[in-house]
């Protein structure tokens, strides 16, 4: 072994521990720990190549949490009531505080037979009251049962008088700018009616005087032919048949169930049928916003529909089968 090999081992053994990457430390510095000054660091041009040391520990990032699955986030939400469609609007009334409140104001017609009149006593009675009835005893609440003529419907949801309408209300467009239409619940034709021979078309009653009620779908479709027409507004559609009796008006534009309720009760003179109008289908009205009383009473109606109910009530006040119904 030549003299010079202890120094070359030891001159390789010096480079390598030179080389050594440093053993990192998993705790933070102490504060008293000896630091280097500034000036002994090395310059950048001599520092040497490869990746730049970690940070120290503290500003490591935390280690990930381990993510909550899709049906715990789920459940989470729809505990909190945030799906979407499970939170009521500001304001709304919700299907809770009717039945914390123990009693539903439903507004229902009159005026308007066999959908809604009054008996002796002055209180509601008819197909409307019958159907609201039904939703009172599914609600497993009490009711009460606010009568209303075709033009204070709207305004009497509104203004929160009622909770809903049962009312025998045609789903306009024009209507729905300002309340919730539910799928229809009952339907009927509108026809013109005279108390002499019957007519054919609108042309034939020029110059004279057909009645209807006021701020309803007939009006607007009478207004709609104009031509030389008089309209003459009531208040309800029993006040247009009793005009048409009393020879007031030439001609009606009437629902023909009421047409054949009066027929059935002999009330004043034999009315003609001359042509139909249209055909309406009717619909219960929510405030906008109340989409939880919306979708409740959707499903009432097709319960009462699946179960018969609707069809035994129909058949009780109009001696007529329940016409076909859509929904939307």
């Amino acid at each position: 072994m030549s003299k010079l090999e202890p120094w070359r081992i030891r001159a390789a053994k010096t480079m390598a521990a030179a080389l050594r990457p440093p053993r990192l430390s998993l705790l933070p510095p102490s504060p008293t720990s000896h630091t280097p000054p500034a000036s002994h660091a090395l310059p950048a041009s001599h520092a040497l190549p490869g990746p730049a040391p970690p940070a120290p520990f503290a500003a490591l990032p935390p280690a990930r949490a381990h993510a909550p699955s899709r049906r715990a986030v789920l459940a989470g939400l729809a505990g909190a009531g945030l799906l979407a469609g499970t939170i009521a609007p500001a304001g709304a009334t919700t299907l809770n505080e009717l039945i914390q409140r123990g009693v539903v104001r439903i507004g229902v017609l009159i005026g308007a037979p066999p959908f809604g009149m009054v008996d002796e006593l002055g209180n509601p009675i008819g197909f409307d009251h019958d159907v609201a009835m039904r939703l009172a005893r599914y609600l497993g609440v009490r009711a009460d049962y606010i009568p209303l003529t075709p033009p204070a419907r709207i305004a009497a949801l509104l203004s929160g008088r009622v909770d809903f309408l049962v009312a025998t209300l045609n789903p306009t467009p024009e209507r729905a700018r300002n309340v919730m239409f539910t799928s229809p619940y009952s339907g009927f034709t509108m026809v013109v009616v005279t108390t002499g021979r019957p007519v054919t078309r609108l042309d034939d009653l020029a110059g004279q005087r057909v009645g209807t009620t006021r701020g309803t779908p007939q009006e607007a479709a009478l207004r709609r032919f104009g031509g030389n027409l008089q309209i003459v507004l009531f208040e309800d559609d029993l006040s247009v048949a009793d005009a048409l009796a009393a020879g007031q008006i030439s001609a009606a534009a009437l629902p023909d169930t009421l047409v054949q309720h009066l027929a059935r009760k002999t009330r004043g003179q034999q009315l003609s049928i001359g042509f139909a109008l249209y055909a309406q289908a009717n619909s219960m009205a929510v405030r906008a916003g109340d989409f939880e009383i919306l979708h409740w009473l959707n499903n009432a109606i097709y319960a009462m529909k699946a179960s018969g109910e609707l069809e035994d009530m129909y058949r009780k006040w109009t001696d007529t089968r329940l016409p076909p119904l859509t929904t939307f």
